[in-house]
């Protein structure tokens, strides 16, 4: 997968995360949110007017919060592309964050190696 696509995969899962939560919330975690917005765009989702970090298409509803702005916030649903978040050394820090907003169910994707930590073990 390359960075062209993962806008597209993220946009995907969102869509698969929606038909398994059904009237539950979603979200993208991520820190390059241009290339989720641009697939949202093209896939017919608008910017809610009043909430940028809202989208919609029909009754379906995303947010794509910026990373330092999810902490404390909890979603049925997430998809987080964990590769550019910063690694913090001693700390957990924003992808802890990122991969703790889910009570349901999350998913990952990602066009980068895992960061250390995520990567399975042999």
């Amino acid at each position: 997968m390359s960075v062209s696509d993962i806008g597209e995969s993220t946009v995907k899962a969102v869509e698969t995360l929606h038909a398994r939560v059904g009237t539950g919330t979603v979200a993208v975690n991520t820190t390059s949110p241009a290339a989720v917005r641009g697939a949202l765009t093209r896939r017919t989702w608008k910017a809610d007017a009043g909430d940028p970090f809202t989208w919609r298409t029909g009754d379906k509803t995303v947010k794509l919060p910026p990373p330092e702005r999810a902490l404390g916030l909890e979603f049925d649903g997430v998809v987080v592309e964990p590769a550019d978040f910063p690694e913090n050394v001693g700390r957990q820090g924003m992808l802890y964050t990122a991969l703790t907003r889910a009570n349901r169910l999350l998913t990952v994707v990602h066009y980068k190696p895992l960061p250390r930590g995520m990567k399975t073990r042999p």
